[in-house]
């Protein structure tokens, strides 16, 4: 599927969201240009004029761009705090967040 930028009518490639992108935020859809993620949110108000440039056009709806981190940043994140999450237990429960970072630095996560 095609985005086309409304300021300058260059079209990109733009993809579902997918479990990494949607650590930052609920999209409708995403692309990476120039190493960067460009989140796509539909906008659902008129586009301001001098706005155009952060607009997109998919399908004869309009999204509002995002930008966050490059998708191989997103993924490196998401295997940092999620997926250790999953494998260090207390008393049978998931680790908040904060205390992973805690026994991470100790390297008691390994239990």
């Amino acid at each position: 599927m095609k985005a086309t930028n409304l300021s300058i009518g260059k079209e990109y490639e733009v993809y579902l969201p997918d479990k990494y992108t949607n650590q930052v935020m609920a999209a409708d859809y995403w692309t990476e240009i120039d190493g960067k993620t460009l989140l796509l949110v539909e906008l659902n108000e008129p586009v301001q004029e001098g706005h155009e440039y952060h607009c997109y056009r998919i399908e004869n709806k309009i999204y509002q761009g995002i930008w966050t981190n490059s998708h191989d940043e997103l993924i490196q994140m998401y295997r940092e705090t999620v997926e250790p999450a999953r494998s260090c237990l207390i008393h049978r429960r998931v680790r908040p967040y904060y205390l992973q970072q805690l026994f991470r630095q100790d390297k008691l996560c390994n239990l």
